[in-house]
């Protein structure tokens, strides 16, 4: 930002600081006009030997003398003398101590998502407040249209709050998982702060700026529910990765204040009925064709030893620790290791049943003939009870809308640097303006470097008269009609 700014400062006063060096390094001639200086080698020698002893007597050797420092010191030719002495006599230091550099920030944890807040409250476009409105009436408007129970500043009616959450297309290792997990973060975080502030309202006993709407509203439900709609869509994958994102729809579900609706319109197997299934009891929705359960756990590898054996190889394993990597794919295949691995898996199978049915309590009977590992569609799911209803995301949205429901979806912020658009990885509908704009930068700049190489080329070789020619190059004029007029 420093560096910007005298940039900046730079291009301002170009024309007061040409002026300056004119003056400093020209001399006026009879004719009214300046030319060059005319420095010997000892001059320059004597500026740049004085010039180097004050910045290593200021600075201590480093060389970081300020300004005033050696306007001082020219003040005070007694102190320079000293100076000079004492260098003279126990010279500084040469080496070089480069300053220190910061290594680390941090980010505010507590604060990590105040600016998400805000842009979550003015989605939810609570009405206009004067600007005299005082802190608590701000506060009641902000609870109001967090609840929907108010209309909006266009005078739209609302009587609930539905946020969306896409998790379609995931793949077999999660890679969207740092975002998922940020998403939900947010989530949690936004509401436990409405949560603390209808508290704070609703417990104190002045009521003068709280309105009857919102008292009504606490006092039916002390617990306000928001609804969060998540578009799921995964084949499965890893049961780590797989079970961590599960955990994330738990964290919502888990939450005082927030019901989970999950739909599926594609596919929720395995690992992604692990997630789907996390939905609140009985809002798991799946589109008539979607294929949901597999709940079940495989485990493959690949194993080469009798091969290698065969061509004169022999593979050489070493462990430590009997169960270390049971089944490699060069090692000999034991029948202890292959029970080793037959056991993980089973277990994995049973910790995939167990968490079906902590979250579908519905499944407990029948968790063994639906957990085979075998998939359904989403109309004989519903009869099995791994759905609780069947419709699309589309239809299910489009109904929310229809009874009154403020429906918004969290999307990822792109933050762009206010570059020329050029510059800027902009999506395809910027590539028009993209382009006009680099043209007009292009145009700029050759105008720039044109008008540079023609005030060069109009400074004559001999006796220049640079002022003159500064001062008619900045007002636009030829040079030749100035010296004529």
């Amino acid at each position: 930002k420093a560096r910007v700014t005298v940039a900046l400062l730079l291009i301002a006063f170009r024309r007061e600081i040409w002026m300056i060096i004119t003056a400093v390094l020209t001399d006026a001639t009879p004719g009214g006009g300046r030319r060059m200086k005319r420095l010997s080698m000892t001059s320059i020698l004597k500026i740049l030997l004085v010039v180097d002893l004050l910045r290593k007597f200021v600075g201590g050797g480093d060389g970081t003398a300020s300004p005033l420092t050696i306007a001082a010191l020219l003040g005070n030719p007694s102190a320079f003398v000293g100076h000079l002495l004492k260098d003279l006599r126990s010279p500084s230091n040469p080496a070089y101590i480069p300053p220190i550099d910061q290594h680390y920030t941090f980010e505010r944890v507590n604060e990590y998502y105040s600016k998400d807040s805000l842009a979550f409250i003015k989605a939810l476009d609570p009405p206009r407040l004067d600007a005299g409105t005082d802190n608590r009436t701000m506060a009641t408007k902000v609870m109001e249209a967090s609840f929907m129970r108010r209309m909006d500043s266009r005078g739209r009616e609302y009587n609930s709050t539905a946020v969306i959450l896409d998790m379609s297309n995931l793949d077999t290792m999660v890679s969207r998982l740092s975002a998922m997990r940020d998403q939900v973060s947010f989530i949690l975080s936004h509401h436990r702060t409405m949560m603390k502030m209808a508290k704070k309202l609703g417990d104190t006993t002045n009521t003068t700026n709280f309105t009857q709407s919102v008292a009504d509203r606490l006092q039916a439900d002390p617990n306000p529910s928001i609804e969060v709609i998540v578009l799921l869509g995964s084949p499965g994958g890893s049961a780590s990765h797989y079970g961590l994102a599960a955990q994330q729809i738990g964290r919502l579900r888990d939450e005082p204040g927030i019901k989970v609706t999950v739909i599926v319109d594609t596919v929720a197997a395995s690992g992604g009925y692990m997630m789907a299934c996390m939905a609140t009891p009985g809002r798991l929705y799946a589109a008539p064709f979607a294929v949901v359960g597999s709940i079940g756990v495989i485990g493959q590898q690949i194993n080469i030893h009798n091969t290698l054996e065969s061509w004169g190889v022999t593979p050489l394993v070493f462990r430590g620790g009997k169960d270390k990597a049971p089944l490699g794919m060069i090692g000999e295949v034991t029948e202890e290791g292959m029970r080793k691995v037959q056991m993980t898996v089973d277990k994995t199978h049973d910790a995939f049943k167990q968490h079906v049915v902590n979250a579908r309590p519905n499944l407990a009977d029948s968790i063994d003939s639906v957990a085979s590992g075998d998939v359904w569609l989403g109309v004989d799911a519903l009869k099995a009870g791994l759905v609780d209803r069947l419709i699309t995301s589309d239809e299910y949205i489009g109904e929310r809308i229809s009874e009154g429901a403020r429906v918004l979806k969290l999307i990822k912020y792109d933050k762009r640097i206010h570059l020329p658009a050029f510059l800027s990885s902009g999506p395809p509908r910027y590539l028009k303006a993209s382009v006009e704009e680099m043209r007009k930068f292009t145009l700029d700049a050759r105008r720039v470097v044109s008008k540079a190489a023609s005030f060069v080329g109009e400074l004559p070789d001999k006796s220049p008269d640079i002022s003159t020619v500064a001062a008619v190059r900045a007002l636009g004029v030829n040079t030749v009609n100035a010296k004529t007029n």
